[in-house]
């Protein structure tokens, strides 16, 4: 089938004709979506499904488990629906969609720079836009072409004519590796901020630029040494109890010693105490505020 532009992704989705001999097919990211086999096994007309995650030990992870789906009007209709850039990419193949997870199923896990052993995204978007970017040849033995919806807009790749053989396991080189990290800080970035729209949406909305003020935080908080999603996680906590004066020590003197100076706590100790710290601090100060109205 051939794919022309969908509003509901992006403006404008590239048209995907996959050469003579070649079946389009939708990888896609069990991980990001909820339920999803259930969504797809419920697609109308006739479905080619294979999940990733089959055989042992990531049999284990069957749920979060990326999948290949032939690409039908119906699948394309519900993958569009979701609106989630970075839960899934297309690709061109001559082979059997089992036949492509068979093959995919030996970068479940590749090598750090370092040799530790590390899972690859295979199903999310801007993971695989990093490594491709950066001359990852592991795919081209499988696909002839790739069609990545990343949030800065689609993504094509055509594989070379002569592709490089890869040996295996595979070990990511330090320009993967790299690309990589920026694609998991900015996953971060966007947890941060939907953290903050579900629990303390006013601190966000008062702000003139949500995303600069996340991004601008986020960096503040690494650069102090809270560099875990949970730490990070607490961090913001801290600003959505009190506010960004909780680094004034002026303001909140406890709040702000234990957030910029190291003690013999470790920094998740650290953050944990001062979310707590701030917390109670906020709560104080409503009820302070509240005893005054009702002086009034």
């Amino acid at each position: 089938m051939t794919i022309l532009a969908h509003s509901n992704l992006f403006d404008s989705v590239p048209d995907m004709q996959p050469q003579e001999g070649h079946r389009l097919y939708l990888m896609v990211d069990g991980g990001q979506i909820e339920d999803m086999a259930q969504q797809l096994y419920g697609l109308e007309g006739e479905l080619d499904i294979m999940p990733v995650y089959t055989q042992p030990p990531y049999d284990q992870l069957l749920a979060v488990s990326p999948f290949i789906v032939r690409l039908t009007d119906a699948v394309w209709a519900w993958f569009t629906s979701l609106n989630q850039p970075t839960a899934g990419y297309v690709f061109a193949s001559s082979q059997p969609g089992l036949d492509a997870a068979h093959q995919l199923r030996d970068f479940i896990q590749v090598l750090s720079p370092y040799g530790s052993k590390v899972f690859l995204k295979l199903a999310h978007s801007e993971c695989i836009d990093a490594l491709l970017s950066s001359d990852f040849g592991g795919f081209w033995s499988l696909m002839s072409a790739l069609w990545l919806p990343t949030r800065e807009g689609w993504q094509v790749y055509h594989a070379p004519e002569s592709a490089k053989s890869v040996s295996l396991p595979y070990q990511l080189s330090d320009p993967q590796w790299s690309a990589l990290g920026k694609v998991v800080w900015r996953n971060q970035i966007q947890s941060l901020k939907q953290h903050m729209q579900t629990y303390f949406p006013e601190r966000l909305t008062s702000q003139s630029d949500p995303d600069q003020w996340v991004q601008t935080w986020a960096d503040t908080a690494y650069q102090q040494g809270f560099h875990t999603g949970q730490d990070l996680t607490q961090f913001f906590n801290v600003l959505g109890f009190v506010g960004e004066q909780a680094l004034d020590a002026s303001v909140h003197p406890d709040i702000s010693n234990i957030v910029l100076n190291p003690s013999a706590l470790t920094p998740s100790q650290r953050i944990e105490q001062a979310a707590l710290l701030a917390k109670h601090e906020s709560e104080q100060a409503e009820s302070h505020l509240s005893n005054q109205q009702e002086q009034l």
